[in-house]
């Protein structure tokens, strides 16, 4: 199902450097590398010209390959630490292929490597909605709403807690039932999509218009080895419900 009027490529980004699980991206999950499951679920949507891991490891460069990715350059230290961003990451990137004289892709798929279940063929619907809506926006990132409002967050000032929207103690107003607030939407990683003009004109992934892609597919972004240990449950969940889990 590639796009015959425009050219889109998936980038899995995978750093090595977790301090939450050692080689996080590379830890095995239902008997793959957990970036293999993202990279197969890139190949399984046949939406892509080519499919890229972005990685500062030369190991994990290794495994990419063996499941079919692309590695078009070992990611420098410098772009690949704890701060740093997706900004740092694709301005390089673009920078890399216009120096070597690579023709670009019109798009990017941005797909996270720690969100390995891709369900109900969420990526090949993401990359039919963004087409058909571009003209609108200039991007587009996918997003979950959440079970409970944004607004009915917390956080902690001088030890008591405080509205997260103002310095505003007072708790009654953040007992109102979650209805009654407007829903709020957390990015999921499993599909965004960059605009490469843009990047290269801007040096950042987004521009001031960015289009909400809303799946209701359950996701978890794997962290640490609490969420690997859910995440087996939820594969297992699946698998016995349908036999398949990357469709």
């Amino acid at each position: 199902m590639k796009n015959s009027k425009f050219k889109i490529w998936a980038v899995v980004p995978a750093r090595s450097g977790s301090k939450s699980v050692k080689n996080k991206n590379i830890k095995h999950l239902d008997g793959l590398p957990l970036i293999a499951h993202t990279i197969n679920s890139a190949k399984f949507s046949n939406c892509f010209e080519k499919i890229l891991l972005l990685t500062d490891s030369t190991k994990y460069a290794k495994i990419g390959k063996k499941f079919g990715a692309e590695i078009p350059f070992i990611r420098p230290k410098k772009i690949s630490q704890d701060k740093s961003t997706d900004n740092d990451l694709y301005s390089y990137f673009v920078n890399y292929f216009i120096k070597n004289k690579i023709n670009l892709p019109d798009y990017i798929a941005h797909l996270s490597p720690t969100v390995p279940l891709r369900l109900n063929r969420v990526i090949e619907k993401g990359i039919n909605y963004f087409f058909k809506n571009r003209k609108k926006n200039s991007t587009m990132r996918s997003v979950s709403e959440m079970s409970q409002p944004s607004y009915k967050t917390m956080r902690i000032i001088d030890n008591k807690l405080c509205s997260i929207i103002k310095r505003d103690f007072d708790h009654n107003k953040l007992n109102r039932p979650r209805q009654s607030y407007t829903k709020t939407y957390i990015p999921n990683g499993l599909i965004d999509v960059l605009n490469t003009q843009l990047l290269i004109k801007t040096k950042k992934t987004h521009g001031k218009s960015v289009m909400p892609y809303i799946t209701n597919q359950i996701f978890f972004d794997i962290d640490t080895k609490s969420d690997f240990d859910l995440a087996k449950i939820m594969i297992k969940k699946i698998k016995y419900k349908s036999g398949k889990y990357n469709k």
